[in-house]
């Protein structure tokens, strides 16, 4: 497909943008689709965001680059854009707002850059032939189901900047086979990587002290795992159905048959 930079149509089309303080933001899209570049500028104005369902459903994107002008990418922006294969995110994005780009299911390669702070809930949910995403140092927070139902997704590696990840984060995730921590978490939350069927080797850092409820339920290949000294809570159910698992804490090593003697002397009363 022919690339197509971001066009402001004719004078008697609806605004395609509108001005902020500190530039302006797009905030409809009538164009072909293809490859599109968003543009640095508009009318001599720095583009610094692209709003809410702009690019919504939009089934003739094949990819997307955004400029490091735009900071915060709003929610829905790209989601349903079934036929969405690669973006890339230049270095100065703050926010992908939620559902950004859920449904993307066909998005394959993701690149961003520098700069990114939060990823907000369901953001790349459903993305489904999503193998591997580079998450850059710099993320403090990843929402809620953020790569819900990402049946594709093989590793990740969160970086020690990630201080919270939100509940369902990973689930579903049924290729997951390697997880990578940063050592500032300190929670793993409900259902975290419930169903993380194939998932066989995650790190829990030393930073942990809770683990929700039914975190890493059926997670039916992982065999060992250590948790750190001084954890406080390990939610209920939090191994369950993980039937060849390990779980050692302190000088003890827990099966499957003794989960419930962790989870009594670690309670949850929280989560």
């Amino acid at each position: 497909m022919a690339k197509e930079f971001f066009s402001l149509g004719s004078k008697n089309s609806l605004p395609e943008f509108e001005t902020l303080d500190l530039g302006v933001s797009i905030i409809r899209y009538n164009g072909s689709g293809g490859e599109v570049h968003i543009p640095a500028e508009i009318n001599e104005e720095k583009v610094v965001s692209i709003g809410e369902d702009v690019f919504g459903e939009n089934n003739a994107l094949s990819s997307v680059t955004i400029p490091g002008s735009v900071t915060k990418i709003g929610e829905r922006a790209f989601k349903d854009c079934t036929h969405l294969t690669s973006l890339i995110i230049e270095e100065g994005l703050c926010e992908i707002g939620e559902q950004a780009f859920a449904g993307c299911k066909n998005l394959e390669s993701v690149f961003i850059g520098a700069g990114l702070k939060k990823i907000g809930s369901s953001a790349f949910g459903l993305c489904s032939h999503l193998e591997t995403l580079d998450i850059p140092e710099g993320v403090e927070s990843i929402g809620s189901g953020a790569f819900r139902n990402c049946k594709n997704l093989e590793s990740i590696t969160l970086p020690d900047s990630v201080i919270e990840i939100g509940e369902e984060t990973f689930i579903s995730c049924k290729n997951l086979e390697n997880v990578t921590l940063g050592n500032s978490i300190t929670a793993i939350p409900a259902l975290a990587f419930s169903g993380c069927t194939n998932l066989e080797n995650i790190e829990i850092p030393e930073s942990v002290i809770e683990i929700g409820n039914e975190a890493f339920v059926n997670c039916k290949n992982l065999r060992k795992l250590t948790l750190p000294d001084n954890i406080v809570k390990v939610g209920m159910d939090a191994f369950g159905g993980c039937l060849n698992i390990e779980v050692k804490y302190k000088t003890e090593t827990y099966d499957h048959s003794r989960m419930e003697e962790l989870y009594e002397l670690l309670p949850d009363d929280e989560f």
